[in-house]
């Protein structure tokens, strides 16, 4: 469908394409049987502020002019941008960041662990 890439359109397709990394991280860890339990913590809200807004960007920057191109563009630029930041230190060993979120640490009593950081969350 043709959408007029001067207006609004692009910026809302776009922002609807940067919802998708995020989105198939978390079908990614539903499949793979894992609990959900921290996914959306603040690091979870703060990636999404990040990113709807850069796929907008993206697909009006490239002038999208039709639903697909603009959902495509607004995919592209966030999924790059996260896997290009993604810390993946974190990962079990030989882990690929494609089979759930990091693994966690356990602790002695009384020892803090803190939690995998938003580069973790992105190289899931």
């Amino acid at each position: 469908m043709e959408i007029d890439p001067h207006g609004m359109a692009p910026w809302l397709l776009g922002g609807a394409g940067g919802l998708f990394p995020d989105l198939l991280r978390i079908l990614n860890i539903i499949t793979s049987g894992q609990p959900l339990t921290g996914v959306f913590g603040w690091r979870f809200w703060v990636s999404l502020a990040i990113l709807i807004p850069l796929g907008g960007f993206t697909a009006w920057l490239l002038e999208a002019s039709t639903t697909i191109q603009a959902l495509a563009c607004g995919f592209s630029a966030p999924e790059i941008l996260t896997r290009v930041l993604s810390d993946s230190s974190n990962l079990p060993p030989g882990g690929t960041g494609r089979s759930g979120p990091p693994a966690t640490q356990s602790a002695a009593p009384g020892t803090q662990v803190s939690e995998p950081g938003l580069r973790s969350w992105w190289a899931v």
